[in-house]
């Protein structure tokens, strides 16, 4: 029953038995198979049965037939419940037509309502239980001062977060990261849509289908991994970080295709979605980019190698907050603990991680790497590394908090260097590395 016309027509039919309390074990299975698949459809069944309730008060209630397999948790034994409101329609006397039905609808809606609402039994908890909960909250601000702690929940209304960051993870196990400012929502257990701001999403397997939905396209994930930048004027970006994903643009029903590494920009709404020329950078022999991110780079969760991996973590990520960078001139750099300059709110960048994590202990590894745009600083710190994750890093992918993953400064014996090439493309690096070492390059468009 793929069709859409055909699941609506199934669910008013099995609605419409509901209300008349002939409504079988079968179909309340059925039922409950349907509203399951499409929250949309959910608000039909709903519309449905308030629709009834309102004919019921032009020309008088029957006893609703509650089945108790269908009956919330605390609620009424179901003779009770019929016999109140029949009571309280009784008390009233029938209604003679619309009018009078209308005139004295504020006063019998509610033990209707209740009914109606009862009707929805097991499957209704989809119009009131959350979609989603926080799992992580940083240095968030939301509009209207309202605070979310770790555990709240999140329901379908529009939220605004002015700043900070926040992690939830939704009932089919979508994980979903989002950075300030953004405006977003969660529209059903599966999905949620964007207006602006940076949304990472990463699914498992019984979250294959999320949706995404933004003001130029919706993404449906394929058992993937992906971050879409939008910002208030419109524009938007997606990064395919893992597997793949179909991306529809607006009212268009054949989709695009996108695997992991590739990109697709859209310069405003009505615009067309284009997929962007690959930005991968040039690696020498002892360095390689991977498209493709690994889950996690945290320690003892990544394969150790004895190259150097790249990855690009986002792409022409828009500032939200000063970005401290530790080494920005071209030449030789081996101390990595002051702050050369600052990069400020409003700054575009794309941003790649570099990471070393050798099979032996005390290996030494160079590479250079050669990056589409110029190199507008780097970030070698362990400190500034774990302080930029979530406003440069990659969301739920590439993983990574180890105290002393960054560069160690001469004259430390495993201390690294780096050179930053002349015309600020290339980044080459002696690396020493002990369990693990990282840098993070911005590199302007």
């Amino acid at each position: 029953m793929d069709n859409r016309i055909e699941m609506r027509s199934a669910v008013r039919v099995r609605a419409s038995q509901a209300c008349d309390g002939v409504l079988d074990d079968d179909g309340r299975r059925e039922l409950a198979e349907l509203l399951s698949r499409d929250a949309s459809l959910v608000e039909d069944y709903a519309a449905f049965v308030a629709t009834d309730a309102l004919v019921e008060i032009a020309t008088g209630v029957r006893t609703l037939e509650m089945p108790e397999s269908v009956t919330p948790q605390g609620a009424a034994p179901r003779e009770e419940r019929a016999s109140r409101v029949k009571n309280d329609i009784a008390r009233r006397g029938p209604s003679p037509g619309w009018s009078s039905a209308l005139r004295g609808f504020r006063s019998q809606w509610k033990p209707l309502a209740v009914a109606a609402t009862l009707l929805l039994g097991v499957v209704g908890w989809r119009l009131t239980l959350p979609f989603a909960h926080f799992v992580a909250v940083d240095d968030a601000r939301w509009e209207g001062g309202e605070t979310y702690a770790v555990g709240s929940q999140l329901g379908r209304g529009w939220l605004t977060l002015e700043q900070g960051n926040a992690r939830l993870t939704f009932e089919s196990g979508a994980m979903v990261s989002v950075q300030g400012p953004a405006r977003f929502r969660a529209r059903s257990s599966n999905g949620a849509e964007i207006e602006y701001g940076v949304v990472s999403v990463r699914t498992p397997e019984s979250a294959s289908g999320f949706r995404l939905k933004t003001p130029d396209y919706t993404v449906v994930d394929i058992g993937t991994g992906f971050r879409v930048s939008a910002t208030e004027s419109g524009a938007s970006h997606l990064h395919v970080t893992e597997g793949r994903v179909e991306v529809y643009p607006g009212g268009s029903p054949e989709p695009l295709r996108l695997s992991a590494g590739q990109l697709a920009s859209a310069a405003g709404p009505g615009t067309p979605l284009s997929v962007v020329d690959r930005v991968d950078p040039v690696c020498s022999e002892s360095a390689e980019y991977e498209a493709e991110h690994p889950a996690s780079l945290a320690y003892n969760a990544y394969d150790h190698d004895d190259r150097i991996k790249v990855f690009l973590e986002s792409y022409r990520r828009e500032l939200s907050g000063v970005v401290r960078l530790n080494c920005t001139e071209s030449g030789r750099h081996n101390r990595f603990d002051g702050v050369a300059a600052r990069l400020e709110p409003g700054e575009v960048a794309s941003t790649y991680l570099v990471h070393s994590a050798p099979t032996r202990r005390r290996h030494i590894v160079e590479g250079k790497i050669t990056f589409p745009g110029r190199i507008l600083g780097v970030v070698c710190s362990s400190d500034g590394l774990n302080a930029t994750n979530e406003s440069l890093g990659a969301g739920w992918s590439l993983q990574c908090a180890h105290p002393e993953r960054g560069l160690e400064s001469t004259p430390n014996r495993n201390g690294d260097y780096i050179w930053i090439s002349p015309d600020r493309r290339s980044l080459s690096v002696v690396l020493k590395t002990e369990s693990i070492d990282q840098l993070r390059v911005l590199v302007a468009e």
